[in-house]
């Protein structure tokens, strides 16, 4: 530890060499608050260790930096930046050495914890909306920055199925639904961050699959942060032109989007799925993605089936889709015996991904709530279930079930014996339950050569 915290001493010295001349003697934004994540990688830490300590030895005079966990959501370090009238490396250091050797003591310890997620090792991750809103307690009473230094990707232990990766990301009804059904709900938060400017600095733009899918991370904190009353005013992996703006104040948003309103399930979505075409106006004026047409309703087992047969050889996918309008059908995939669930709840593991939770019947869209296995998969040992979640029929309960498996796709039918949802209870005891059936993976069909003539 002696020689990381020396590492960390010379960081600072190197950090306040550049201060002085370059200090402006007025600042507009004279409070920032900086989030940091306990999960980096020893690599990532150093690199935010050495960004830290140049914002300290660097900051205004006047300038009040609060640095704060942001996962655990506590405060690490408050520097008050003194305005002296020899503003040396050596004598701003003794002004702020108590909060230093809070800051440095901070880095140490999170290094040597062995308590961490695994899940959450090395991620950098930080709890964006709990977060913004721990560090806007206060209502700003002046101009304000909040700086997040991590990944854009929201990941949650407790609510997995809000965990942005792969593709994933919130439709904009997540904002505007109850606080209890969305961790992104904006409502009663109007003016939460009113005066306050939002930077994003991430580590490096690999982090996004393609350029359309940072666009709608973007887009989403964007507009996450502009129904609060913020500016998102950075969004990028350049920590000298971050660190450049955070004083500054009135910066304009670096995108403007409006809400879809197409979107109005609360739901992740995924730039993999078809959904509607749209125009989304960015930084650099008005791009346009353009997206396959929704299916039809008309052809909507046709249209899973050439999905199902873009697989991969080595998935397994498993769907299901109904047609009785109100109900809420649930899919659970057991990748093996020991294995942990997949369902709306618990949507990624080692195993493989759950797609799309439809709350009412998805033939109509002409598309399947569905479980896709990456790891390869023994039909004898997985199990499927459904469960009626929610709603009530008078006729039998009946849908379709899909499957994909080693390049054949097999489909079938199954039927539910209760007549009303149960939210999801008697787990348990769910090959004995009405509100649970089993989906018999290795009694399914396949696809007809009409079906395949279709396409």
């Amino acid at each position: 530890m002696k020689s990381h915290r020396n590492s960390m001493i010379s960081l600072l010295a190197i950090a306040l060499l550049g201060i002085g001349s370059n200090l402006a003697s007025t600042q507009e934004v004279r409070l920032v608050h900086a989030g940091l994540s306990p999960f980096m990688s020893d690599r990532d830490r150093g690199v935010v260790s050495n960004q830290v300590l140049n914002l300290v030895g660097t900051a205004p005079a006047e300038t009040r930096l609060i640095f704060e966990d942001g996962w655990n959501l506590q405060t690490i370090a408050t520097f008050e930046i003194p305005a002296l009238k020899s503003d040396r490396p050596g004598v701003r250091a003794r002004f702020l050495k108590r909060p230093l050797w809070q800051l440095l003591t901070w880095f140490q310890r999170v290094a040597e914890d062995a308590a961490v997620p695994s899940d959450l090792r090395g991620t950098s991750a930080l709890r964006i909306p709990e977060y913004l809103a721990f560090a806007s307690q206060q209502p700003a009473t002046e101009p304000r920055s909040i700086l997040l230094i991590g990944p854009p990707l929201y990941q949650s232990l407790n609510e997995p199925g809000f965990s942005f990766g792969q593709d994933r990301f919130p439709s904009d009804a997540a904002l505007f639904c109850e606080p209890a059904g969305s961790i992104f709900s904006v409502l009663g938060k109007r003016e939460r961050l009113k005066k306050t400017q939002v930077f994003f600095l991430y580590p490096n733009e690999g982090l996004f699959r393609s350029e359309l899918y940072k666009d709608h991370v973007a887009r989403f904190w964007n507009l996450f942060t502009e129904y609060q009353g913020g500016v998102m005013a950075g969004f990028h992996a350049d920590a000298e032109r971050t660190f450049a703006m955070l004083t500054r104040s009135g910066l304009p948003p670096v995108r403007r989007d409006g809400v879809d309103p197409a979107m109005t399930k609360v739901e992740m979505l995924s730039i993999t799925r078809e959904i509607p075409w749209r125009t989304i106006t960015n930084q650099v004026g008005e791009v346009k993605f353009v997206f396959e047409q929704p299916r039809t309703p008309e052809r909507a087992e046709e249209s899973v089936i050439r999905e199902l047969e873009q697989a991969a050889d080595n998935q397994t996918v498993i769907g299901i889709m109904w047609s009785i309008p109100g109900l809420d059908l649930d899919l659970y995939v057991w990748h093996h015996p020991e294995a942990a669930p997949l369902f709306f709840r618990n949507t990624s593991t080692s195993e493989g991904r759950y797609i799309h939770d439809y709350v009412d019947q998805n033939a109509a869209v002409g598309d399947y709530e569905k479980v896709i296995l990456d790891a390869p998969s023994d039909l004898n040992r997985l199990r499927a279930f459904v469960n009626f979640f929610a709603g009530q029929s008078a006729a039998p309960v009946e849908g379709k079930v899909f499957l994909r498996h080693r390049g054949q796709t097999l489909h079938g039918t199954f039927e539910l014996a209760a007549r009303s949802g149960n939210q999801g209870n008697d787990l348990a005891n769910r090959s004995s339950s009405p509100f649970w059936t089993e989906l018999k993976l290795t009694n399914l069909s396949a696809v007809s050569p009409a079906a395949h003539a279709n396409r």
